[in-house]
């Protein structure tokens, strides 16, 4: 059922569900890496308020989503996306091979079955179609030590809200990058590239930290050092294995 509110009073209704800065700067490499010949049909996949979406359309693309807050999914609108709500976990209301880019952001460490989503992504998507993904890293090197300090499953990055308890978190599947490229694979996708990031945060303050350092430290061991592991997909009908870009950033998007 749609909310009733609108306009700022829907906005600010809705803060509370989607308190995160969200833009596609936190994704422009991959983006950049997508074909450019022509105007874009995007599938935003738990698309919030339509905040990123919004923002792709800024682009010139077709956007369209999908969320399971019938209020974050009346602001979208509001920004001009053609969002519906809708249920990740269960089939998609959308055609097969109609669009040209799934966007799962964030969406996957949420899902009791990742390869449903990942699935009807492939489903939906046009032949050579892409698939983009952010799933957080939780056991990057500080969230090792504060586990092994009884910190708990809770990622380190959430202890600021509220609901930050292990009984109620949000986040039921937990990957590391190998078992990311597994399922990748096992549900019809080849790897284009790799987007790693220095994570936020870190343990060291970066102006102790010089770039070349953190870029090493996150390319070379992106289990420890990368905040999130973000992956830009090919839909493919046989098993195509690439040899992935690797996109390092020494530091993390606002967003990201």
């Amino acid at each position: 059922m749609a909310s009733n509110l609108s306009g700022t009073a829907e906005r600010h209704a809705v803060s509370a569900l989607f308190d995160h800065p969200s833009n596609s700067k936190k994704i422009a490499a991959l983006l950049a890496l997508l074909p450019q010949e022509k105007p874009l049909r995007v599938f935003d996949a738990g698309c919030g308020d339509g905040r990123l979406a919004a923002d792709c359309k800024g682009r010139g693309w077709s956007v369209s989503g999908m969320d399971a807050h019938a209020e974050g999914v009346a602001v979208a609108r509001t920004n001009g996306v053609d969002a519906l709500v809708g249920d990740i976990e269960a089939v998609w209301p959308v055609a097969d091979d109609t669009q040209d880019v799934v966007l799962l952001l964030d969406v996957l460490e949420h899902l009791v079955d990742p390869t449903h989503a990942l699935h009807e992504a492939h489903r939906i998507l046009s032949p050579d179609g892409h698939c983009i993904v952010a799933f957080p890293n939780h056991f990057d090197v500080r969230q090792r030590l504060h586990m092994l300090f009884g910190g708990g499953i809770v990622h380190w990055s959430h202890q600021k809200y509220k609901d930050a308890e292990a009984a109620t978190y949000g986040h039921v599947r937990f990957l590391q990058r190998e078992e990311l490229e597994q399922l990748f694979h096992e549900t019809g996708f080849s790897i284009v590239a790799w987007q790693w990031n220095f994570m936020g945060g870190g343990i060291v303050p970066r102006r102790f930290t010089p770039t070349a350092v953190r870029i090493f430290l996150t390319r070379r061991f992106p289990n420890l050092f990368s905040g999130k592991f973000v992956a830009l997909l090919k839909k493919t009908e046989k098993k195509e294995m690439l040899k992935p870009k690797i996109v390092t950033l020494s530091e993390t998007p606002e967003g990201l």
